[in-house]
């Protein structure tokens, strides 16, 4: 039997990013691992993470990355650059250089998105036409920043020639884009409850506004019904959420995924469950994600 192709689609959702880091940990237990990784945003961060190896010590060093952020590494408050950001048409409130000095310091294996184990895909959104566009070759961190460039907070990013935006403008759960590389089944990692795409969250309620000012179809639900391949989508547990600039909830959001999928994995066929031809390395202690106190 020809074995087909597991993709796995990793949402945006900025700082609810670190609810896949337990997703990922449980889908792996479960022996499901990606041969595709397509991720918007945050979740693009994460998926080339997981793109080095899909091993659970990867994903506890990931998890360990998460703990370690800090507000100030995405978000550098600065009362100039607000105040700038707030007076002036068409300025963006944070420098970008922090984020990017940021990702330069994570080990991820490679430097190229083509150097990557596992295939990676980086979906951005074109400033000019409002089109996503999906990122399968040239330097890994000018595609994250591109990716994660939230309108008015971050300045559009240059690749190739092109301005790009956030990925969750145009394709925030890049389904169709994972369909279209020859995915033939697809494991879904949202970040926002309910599989919603936009919430009452603040970066949710920026994306939107994007999205209407860009003339863009405002889309609530998960894409399913966009391509014929099975989908498969991990429920968000429920609970509070925290501010798009709280990070001190990460370690509670890794929790509530690792133990919402596993769940969610156990009323599931088996057939979901399939043996990997792939080793995950040494066992991920799952004390390691749950919140401390």
């Amino acid at each position: 039997m020809t074995r087909g192709v597991t993709a796995f689609v990793l949402a945006g959702g900025g700082n609810l990013g670190a609810t896949q880091v337990g997703m990922l940990q449980a889908l792996l237990e479960a022996n499901i691992e990606p041969d595709l990784i397509v991720g918007s945003s945050v979740g693009a961060l994460n998926g080339a993470f997981l793109a080095e190896r899909p091993t659970l010590d990867r994903i506890e060093a990931l998890g360990q990355l998460w703990r370690n952020l800090r507000r100030r590494d995405i978000f550098p408050f600065r009362p100039a650059r607000l105040a700038s950001g707030l007076t002036r048409r068409g300025s963006h409130f944070f420098d970008p250089d922090r984020f990017r000095s940021f990702l330069a310091g994570v080990n991820l294996g490679f430097g190229r998105l083509e150097a990557a184990t596992i295939p990676l895909h980086v979906v951005a959104t074109d400033l000019a036409s409002g089109r996503p566009v999906v990122l399968s070759t040239g330097t890994v961190v000018d595609a994250l920043v591109a990716s994660a460039a939230l309108p008015r907070l971050f300045p559009p990013v240059e690749v190739a020639g092109r301005y790009l935006i956030d990925g969750g403008v145009a394709a925030n759960t890049p389904i169709t884009q994972a369909a279209g590389l020859g995915a033939t089944q697809i494991y879904v990692l949202p970040t926002f409850p309910n599989g919603a795409q936009t919430t009452t969250g603040q970066s949710s309620v920026l994306l939107r506004a994007a999205r209407v000012v860009m003339g863009l179809r405002d889309v609530a639900p998960i894409p399913q019904a966009e391509t014929a391949v099975p989908v498969h989508v991990l429920p968000v547990p429920a609970g509070p959420l925290p501010s798009m600039f709280d990070f001190t909830q990460t370690g509670v959001l890794m929790a509530r995924g690792l133990a919402e999928t596993r769940r969610w994995l156990a009323r599931e066929p088996a057939r979901l469950r399939a043996p990997s031809t792939r080793g995950h390395g040494r066992p991920l202690s799952s004390q390691r994600l749950q919140p401390a106190g």
